[in-house]
């Protein structure tokens, strides 16, 4: 049963008391039956009257928690007058700012984060709280050979090997897997706190061009050592 419920039944049974026992003295004494008419008339005013005082502030209290349970953080409330209540709508007020504050702040960073995981030049794979895939980059796409975004679920249904090898990569450990001889990709695993809670993520590098570049690196030095030699035999 509510408070206002309570309340109310509570004063309507004194005013039912008061009421009968007012209608029990009307044969003997009139005059004073008149006069506890009009007290119970002015009490019922002054009553309505401190009645909608006092729980005013309950209302706006529960519109208030309405609207943070509907997630509505931009209802705020301007003082009533009551010095007590008062204080505590500038509390409310105070949250609902920091509240709004922080959600637009979480939503700058999460919009970020996934333009960031689209313009990386790695494949990223992030799983969700139950560890099934949530989350991959156009990258990790063209790398697991994924055309469109209806990929699995869960780690090992990936195609071979990476299904089998990304499942069984422990946590801020590394692999390297190589595909048809020729490609390599550095995989690393490890994980992040979202909201308290931990998520898993891959972080799939392509080495071929590193090694390209390495190669290269190695060939000209090759080259340059053989030029000199040949320049210096020539010129004897």
């Amino acid at each position: 049963m509510k408070l206002k419920t309570k309340f109310l039944l509570f004063f309507a049974l004194i005013y039912i008391t008061l009421i009968s026992v007012t209608v029990s003295i009307y044969q003997n004494n009139k005059i004073l039956f008149l006069a506890c008419e009009i007290l119970i008339a002015l009490s019922l005013i002054f009553f309505f009257h401190f009645y909608k005082i006092f729980f005013k502030p309950f209302d706006l209290l529960q519109a208030g928690i309405d609207s943070i349970a509907d997630k509505d953080f931009g209802l705020k409330f301007l003082p009533i007058g009551q010095p007590e209540f008062d204080g505590l709508i500038d509390v409310y007020n105070k949250m609902i700012d920091q509240l709004r504050l922080e959600r637009i702040k979480a939503s700058e960073k999460h919009f970020f984060l996934e333009k960031l995981i689209d313009a990386s030049p790695a494949g990223i794979i992030i799983l969700d709280i139950n560890h099934n895939i949530k989350v991959i980059n156009k990258v990790g796409m063209q790398i697991l050979n994924i055309n469109t975004n209806e990929y699995p679920t869960a780690i090992k249904a990936l195609q071979d090997p990476w299904g089998a090898e990304l499942s069984k990569l422990e946590n801020n450990s590394t692999i390297l897997i190589q595909m048809n001889g020729i490609n390599r990709y550095k995989c690393h695993k490890s994980y992040f706190l979202d909201r308290g809670v931990k998520r898993t993520f891959y972080y799939i590098e392509d080495l071929a061009k590193e090694i390209l570049q390495v190669e290269s690196q190695a060939y000209e030095k090759v080259i340059r050592m053989m030029s000199h030699e040949v320049n210096n035999s020539v010129g004897s």
